[in-house]
């Protein structure tokens, strides 16, 4: 038997009475000799969260408080199938450092993953050496290569490399050798792998009408590489790879770089400033940036006509088009004296060339499908 307060949830008065277990039902004994069972499926608990301090009971509005120090142990002996229902000062605690801990944890990856890793990821692209991009990026252009058909027509190789020099040549000195692959894919994108390698895709050769418009994509391109956005991204990307391995159990291998690079996306800081990068570089080289311009209204047109989650690559992975339209407008406007009156290929009927990686007859079947990449996700404001 322990003393105890009652409250019947009818009024706020409170009743001395006295609690007897039994196993099925904990039984309050009123001064007027008056007894309440209370079923123990139906009753709440709280633990005390205090040596010495009263246990509270409730059943629906009534409350009773127990302050025996020794009822728990009392109730847990008499009905051990009840006996989950009652914490004591020593567990609570127990479960408040879990909980803290669970929280610090929590914290702790939050923070890896909006500060610490990108940090460190920005801080390691900045310090490894040209030569180890350029073998990262010479892995991933034979990825590619092995997966597609390589283009090896003179007919486009030869012009595409001619506008990459013209570009580099006026570009500040730097440690990569750039080298374009064109692969045998509609796909309208081209991509940035580290140390220099481009890769271009002749679904994006085939939606140009003039050497301009590809030398604007290719300068910006080029600017991921001499910013060292790929090798940041990919830094971040695998960071974030092997956190979520660990959080999960999965395993990691070197292997997954390269699909860690087909399913990496820019920030949008990144690609305003490739995009300002590239179009500064087509000035310096004498190229007519509104080639650049017209690209992305080409792109905006299909935009609006096609599904740009498969064939519209580059402009669904990369900020909105309309404002970067206009960003790039407003600077050409601001330096026309930068704006060249001269043209590329000036003799050369671009059409040809646009088209000359283009899947013929006779050629080895093109898949309509990129194996063993992640499927491009819709309306990402993002990169390629």
């Amino acid at each position: 038997m322990w003393q105890a307060q009652y409250y019947n949830g009818l009024t706020a008065a409170r009743l001395d009475v006295m609690v007897k277990l039994r196993p099925d039902s904990l039984q309050i004994i009123k001064k007027d000799q008056g007894v309440v069972n209370w079923p123990l499926g139906e009753i709440t608990a709280h633990a005390a969260h205090h040596a010495g301090e009263a246990m509270r009971l409730e059943r629906g509005r009534e409350k009773l408080n127990v302050p025996s120090p020794d009822f728990p142990a009392a109730f847990k002996a008499a009905s051990p199938a009840h006996a989950s229902k009652f914490g004591t000062p020593k567990t609570r605690k127990k479960n408040l450092i879990y909980a803290g801990a669970i929280t610090a944890l929590a914290g702790l990856l939050v923070s890896l993953y909006l500060w610490i890793i990108p940090f460190a990821a920005d801080y390691a692209a900045a310090i490894v050496p040209p030569a180890w991009e350029a073998r990262l990026g010479s892995s991933i252009a034979d990825d590619f290569s092995e997966r597609f058909q390589v283009c090896e027509n003179p007919l486009a190789v030869d012009r595409v490399n001619a506008i990459v020099s013209s570009l580099d040549a006026a570009a500040q000195p730097h440690p990569y050798k750039f080298k374009v692959s064109i692969i045998k894919f509609p796909m309208v994108n081209a991509l940035a792998a580290p140390g220099g390698y481009i890769i271009v895709f002749s679904g994006l050769l085939e939606k140009t009408e003039r050497p301009e418009e590809l030398a604007g994509v290719l300068a910006h391109e080029m600017q991921h590489v001499l910013k060292r956005h790929a090798t940041r991204s990919i830094f971040h990307n695998i960071s974030t790879y092997m956190l979520v391995t660990l959080l999960t159990g999965g395993s990691s291998s070197a292997g997954g770089i390269v699909n860690t690079f087909t399913s990496m996306r820019y920030s949008q800081a990144n690609e305003t400033e490739a995009d300002d990068a590239g179009l500064g570089l087509l000035q310096k080289a004498a190229i007519d940036p509104s080639g650049m311009v017209d690209f992305f209204k080409t792109m905006e047109k299909e935009e609006k006509h096609k599904n740009i989650s498969g064939i519209l690559s580059y402009v669904s992975t990369h900020p909105e088009t309309a404002e970067r339209i206009q960003r790039l407008n407003a600077a050409i406007a601001a330096h026309p004296s930068a704006t060249a009156t001269k043209f590329l290929l000036p003799d050369m009927k671009w059409k040809d060339v646009a088209t000359a990686c283009s899947e013929v007859k006779g050629d080895k079947p093109v898949d309509n499908e990129m194996p063993n990449a992640p499927v491009e996700p819709e309306k990402t404001p993002e990169h390629e």
